[in-house]
C-alpha cells in the first residue's frame, strides 16, 4: 500500500463531506459522513498519525499532550475547521 500523507486523508474527508476523521494506528481510517462511519481504504499508520500531529498542534499543545496524555483541539484546512481528540495510548 502506498503511503498516504495527511493532506490526502483530509482531502478525501473533506470530498467526501465527513464530520470526523477517526484515526487509530493499524486500523482503518474511518469518515463520519451524515451521521454514518464509513471505512476508508486507508490504514493509518504511526507516521500518518505523528504527520498529523505535527502539523496541527502548536508546541504549547504538543506540551500538554505530553503533560496529561490527551488532548482536545482543533485546527483550520481549506477554510473547514475540523474538532479532534487525541488520547496517547
Amino acid at each position: 500500500m502506498a503511503t498516504v500523507d495527511w493532506q490526502a486523508v483530509t482531502d478525501a474527508a473533506i470530498a467526501a463531506q465527513a464530520s470526523d476523521i477517526h484515526l487509530a494506528v493499524g486500523q482503518a481510517v474511518f469518515f463520519r459522513c451524515d451521521g454514518v462511519m464509513q471505512m476508508q481504504d486507508i490504514v493509518c499508520t504511526a507516521e500518518l498519525l505523528q504527520n498529523f500531529l505535527a502539523e496541527m498542534l502548536s508546541s504549547a499543545q504538543r506540551e500538554k499532550l505530553e503533560r496529561e496524555a490527551d488532548l482536545d483541539f482543533a485546527w483550520r484546512y481549506h477554510e473547514r475547521r475540523f474538532q479532534a481528540i487525541y488520547e496517547i495510548p
